[in-house]
């Protein structure tokens, strides 16, 4: 039996994924346990934020476009 396949949007802000491990940083969901807000966009977020996952600092993080 197959699923079926639904085509997903794509999102409306750009996407940074961490260089380290490959965690992406989704401004729809933020990250709470960082106490990051849903809604934040990348470039607000404060310059002291890690990468939930390996702990890389935010410099590291690339843009996909």
């Amino acid at each position: 039996m197959k699923r079926p396949f639904i085509l997903k949007s794509a999102p409306e802000h750009a996407r940074y994924i961490c260089n380290g491990c490959g965690y992406e940083y989704d401004q729809d969901f933020g990250d709470p346990e960082n106490e990051i807000d849903p809604g934040t966009a990348f470039d607000q977020l404060p310059e002291e934020w890690i990468c939930p996952e390996c702990g890389e600092d935010k410099s590291s993080f690339i843009k996909v476009e």
